[in-house]
């Protein structure tokens, strides 16, 4: 039987939506010894919608598409 959190990942890939490498609290609280939830999604926010990473992001996407 298919989990809910998969179910989910099919549906948004269904539609459109790259969902393949998604980030966890998890791995915020394991890997950076962040004191709760609330701190790890918060950290992850920002990083997930920071200036830099959108422009690491279409620069890379620009670079596969120019090397094809």
């Amino acid at each position: 039987m298919q989990s809910k959190i998969e179910n989910a990942k099919d549906i948004l890939r269904d539609a459109g939506y790259y969902v393949d490498n998604l980030w966890h609290i998890n791995d915020i609280i394991n890997g950076f010894n962040c004191a709760d939830d609330v701190e790890a999604y918060r950290t992850l926010d920002k990083v997930m919608t920071s200036e830099q990473t959108s422009v690491d992001i279409f620069e890379q996407i620009g670079l596969i598409v120019k090397a094809k």
